[in-house]
């Protein structure tokens, strides 16, 4: 074979070689919102943001119906509890982070409550957590009343007038670049949930 041949057959290997790599590229990688987030132990597991639309704080979001605004988010090392002064709150993880947003439904919507459950934080890993009922009805409630604002959880889908509330999560002390996301159920019968919006809280 002379020396041109083998060139030419080196470049027609590549090419084959080329074509298949791109073949490849974008299988086993989930597409659209329909992508179901897991729950292994700790957290719920990565959140698939794919389809979701990134916004801002302060930022109104038009979600199932009614409109969150997400206004800002701290972290506590320990939360006081309101009515006793030199007791407080502990997070079991390590931290709290707090997500004060504001609320307003409409009254066309059907008379349900706002599920914590369309909430989770989310960290730069992709870790992601929910809103538990020992910290909503300890840490959050409390500091809902020091703060004066509404208590989590009694906002109701067809109430038009707006409300300023919180949604608090424990989580590892270690962790950050925390988003907050709003979810919904997968359609079509498939398990899990679809992020339809995120807000990076700055932390």
């Amino acid at each position: 074979m002379t020396g041109r041949s083998i060139l030419t057959a080196g470049a027609i290997v590549a090419a084959l070689l080329a074509l298949a790599l791109a073949g490849c590229g974008n299988s086993g990688s989930s597409s659209g919102a329909g992508a179901a987030v897991g729950s292994p132990s700790g957290g719920t597991g990565p959140a698939p943001s794919d389809g979701a639309r990134t916004y801002a704080l302060n930022q109104p979001i038009s979600f199932g119906g009614g409109t969150f605004t997400f206004t800002g988010a701290e972290t506590f090392a320990e939360v006081p509890k309101r009515f006793e002064k030199t007791e407080s709150y502990l997070p079991e993880n390590g931290q709290y982070v707090v997500v004060y947003y504001s609320f307003q439904g409409d009254a066309a919507n059907e008379k349900a409550g706002v599920d914590s459950a369309i909430f989770r934080l989310v960290d730069s890993t992709g870790e992601s957590w929910l809103m538990s009922t020992d910290v909503s009805n300890g840490p959050a409630s409390d500091l809902t009343g020091t703060k004066k604002l509404n208590l989590p959880g009694l906002q109701m889908w067809s109430d038009p007038d707006p409300q300023s509330t919180l949604v608090m999560f424990d989580v590892p002390k270690d962790g950050g670049g925390f988003s907050i996301n709003l979810v919904k159920r997968a359609a079509d019968g498939a398990s899990g949930v679809v992020v339809e919006a995120t807000v990076p809280l700055g932390l």
